[in-house]
């Protein structure tokens, strides 16, 4: 699962302080507020290259479900 904190916070959540580790853990962002979809390729023949239009969401029909 992935950590997402402000830049801010990123040398306190590297800190050995067990205490700052536990406080940092009540601003992770809630599972709710995240989402994930397909993406088009970003190398290879069918790429589309790095440009905003890759992050919108991709179907990709070998990975339906059988």
């Amino acid at each position: 699962m992935p950590l997402i904190l402000k830049e801010e916070q990123e040398d306190k959540w590297l800190s050995k302080d067990v205490a700052v580790v536990k406080e940092l853990t009540g601003f992770c962002f809630p599972a709710e507020n995240l989402s994930a979809h397909n993406v088009r390729r970003l190398r290879g023949k069918e790429a589309v290259g790095n440009i905003e239009e890759v992050c919108l969401p991709y179907y990709y029909p070998e990975l339906e479900e059988v």
